[in-house]
């Protein structure tokens, strides 16, 4: 979740892996790669297994993949963050996997990957249309034809005011390690200008008898399904497969409950 561009201000937790990693020990990383490789085996034209994460964190992602036998490559642009997931290949004897680091505005690599994917709504750090169409025309260079880039969006109702599809205040425990997360500490209204949304982050870290307070302002930029499809189309490189509500293949974009994220399936053309 942590590239992002370079003149962007970089949340002080993402310095802080162990702490960014149970925070979000929740997600079910497992079933998410499923989701993954299901939609690769579907989806992709391409016979290349070879996966890139985008702005990889603490590596969950890569991990999983690398544990099922994937050559998995990975970047982001916090040293911290890189370092953390190599130490954890090393001590689980993954050598399938190469980490970097790397800003997802502007990359280039000479390998070719089948698939890329953006989790945990990394892909809103674009700020403007110019940045989003430069990035897709980035990933489209790293990935043969018919390869599957993935993306995990806000879903639109958050970005519109409406019920909120996810808690955004939560706790999780580590050992003697708790995290306490806000992330809608302070929330601003969305520019409506620049569609982009400013709010303040607030994270509690008590580690034994240690407390640490982290309060961090984040920029995201509000993305509609009809807008991010037009970018899409601008960028010249993908078709828009399909568009999932979560990662379940039974569970489509819609204003349901179930549906509480944005996932569009992009193949290159």
């Amino acid at each position: 979740m942590v590239s992002c561009p370079k003149e962007m201000h970089i949340l002080e937790i993402y310095k802080y892996p162990l702490y960014y990693e149970i925070a979000f020990q929740y997600r079910d990383i497992e079933g998410e790669c499923d989701f993954l490789e299901s939609q690769l085996e579907l989806q992709a034209t391409t016979s290349n297994r070879r996966i890139l994460d985008i702005g990889g964190g603490t590596g969950m992602h890569v991990v999983e993949f690398a544990r099922r036998g994937y050559e998995v490559h990975s970047f982001d642009i916090v040293p911290e963050m890189v370092d953390w997931v190599k130490k954890k290949c090393k001590q689980q004897g993954l050598e399938k996997v190469k980490v970097w680091i790397g800003d997802m505005t502007d990359f280039k690599q000479r390998l070719h990957y089948g698939l890329a994917i953006n989790m945990l709504t990394t892909f809103n750090y674009l700020l403007t249309n110019e940045d989003i169409i430069h990035h897709l025309k980035a990933v489209a260079d790293v990935l043969d034809k018919g390869g599957l880039y993935i993306i995990e969006l806000t879903h639109p109702r958050d970005c519109l005011g409406m019920e909120k599809s996810t808690l955004n205040q939560w706790l999780e425990r580590r050992g003697d390690i708790v995290v306490e997360v806000d992330w809608d500490y302070e929330v601003h209204p969305v520019d409506p200008i620049t569609q982009v949304q400013e709010r303040l982050v607030k994270i509690e870290v008590q580690e034994g008898e240690n407390r640490r307070s982290f309060k961090m302002k984040q920029l995201n930029r509000i993305l509609l399904p009809q807008e991010l499809k037009a970018l899409v189309a601008c960028s010249g490189a993908f078709e828009v497969v399909d568009i999932f509500g979560t990662f379940k293949e039974d569970i489509k974009l819609d204003s349901s409950r179930k549906s509480w994220r944005m996932i569009p399936i992009l193949r290159k053309l």
